[in-house]
């Protein structure tokens, strides 16, 4: 927020990315193992995706209402609110009665059960490469390519949409305003996704994801660097992404792994999917251009393809050998 150059801003980036990269698997970690049961573990997991999008949401509204600030006022204003946000966040989940009594009941149900996992540390590449090394390397390949090309899309429009926008015509406002509109329904199929998260319903709701995302894809592809085709479009692919994205990639890493290298796992996809990310977000702002945009939304028409085949093998993989907590009582009772 008090950045005066670009180094002291590159610092406070990496001191942002440092901290949530370290939190966020451990605490999906933490609210997956204390649930009482994997479907109110799945909702819970998939409900973070629901606040998750409330804050890209409040993004674009201050990015709306900074929009005509000149310099790097309104940037200022927007991390000045990000702040108070976190604060809050902080000071909720520190102080509330509500999650205390909720971790105080899973220490008592986890002190009336054999220890499942020792005090000692784990060596991730052990237990990947251990027993059971068929079933967790195939989950972890099909989590990956998933989650990376899912990212891959996501991270495009998340950080280029309104570039798309007003390169494709569109003014600062109406680029931010667009914006506001297309993340509300990605929020509201994000709550719709939390609800059957844990259910019956949620792989009928991967594939129908994956198919409006790839009608989404041609028809962007085919419609060029029309405005109005690539609002259509980005409209059309809010609905799809939050049915086959990052809500279920968190809701299999939490499933499948043994709960301790949960963490790890999810703190490692975390980061290579990002590093993906970053590496093409140097690329990205020449291939969303008028010229070039058609190209591009071919290319991801077919990552689309890749992600939804890895999810495919991923959802026939857990059905043949089952959840995590599936796979223990089946030792147990062996």
């Amino acid at each position: 927020m008090f950045a005066p150059n670009f180094t002291v801003l590159l610092i406070g980036l990496i001191i942002a990315g440092l901290a949530s990269g370290a939190d966020l698997p451990v605490s999906m970690t933490i609210v997956s193992h204390d649930a009482p049961d994997e479907a109110t573990a799945a909702q819970l997991v998939s409900t973070t995706q629901v606040f998750w999008q409330v804050g890209v949401f409040i993004s674009f509204i201050c990015a709306f209402l900074v929009s005509a600030m000149q310099g790097a006022t309104g940037g200022r204003v927007v991390f000045a609110i990000l702040a108070v946000f976190a604060v809050i966040a902080w000071l909720w989940r520190l102080l509330s009665p509500t999650f205390r009594r909720f971790h105080e009941a899973a220490d008592v149900r986890d002190a009336a059960r054999p220890a499942v996992v020792g005090n000692g540390k784990v060596s991730v590449t052990k237990v990947l490469f251990g027993a059971d090394k068929k079933v967790l390397l195939t989950y972890f390949l099909a989590i990956v390519i998933f989650y990376v090309g899912w990212n891959l899309l996501a991270n495009t429009w998340g950080q280029f949409q309104t570039y798309m926008f007003s390169k494709a015509g569109a003014a600062q406002s109406l680029a931010t305003g667009l914006g506001i509109i297309l993340n509300f329904v990605t929020l509201v199929l994000n709550i719709v996704f939390a609800s059957i998260a844990g259910g019956k319903y949620r792989n009928k709701a991967f594939f129908a994801g994956i198919v409006i995302s790839l009608i989404a894809m041609a028809a962007m592809a085919m419609g060029g660097a029309n405005l109005w085709v690539i609002v259509g479009a980005t409209a059309f692919m809010n609905l799809g992404s939050p049915l086959a994205g990052e809500a279920l990639y968190k809701v299999w890493t939490q499933e499948s792994f043994p709960i301790e290298i949960r963490a790890s796992i999810q703190g490692f996809i975390n980061g290579f999917s990002r590093l993906c990310c970053g590496l093409f977000a140097l690329i990205t702002p020449a291939l969303v251009l008028p010229e070039t945009i058609q190209t591009t939304m071919w290319c991801f028409f077919g990552i689309v393809i890749i992600e939804g085949i890895a999810g495919t093998i991923m959802i026939r993989a857990q059905k043949k050998y089952g959840t995590d907590e599936e796979r223990q009582a089946r030792k147990i009772a062996a």
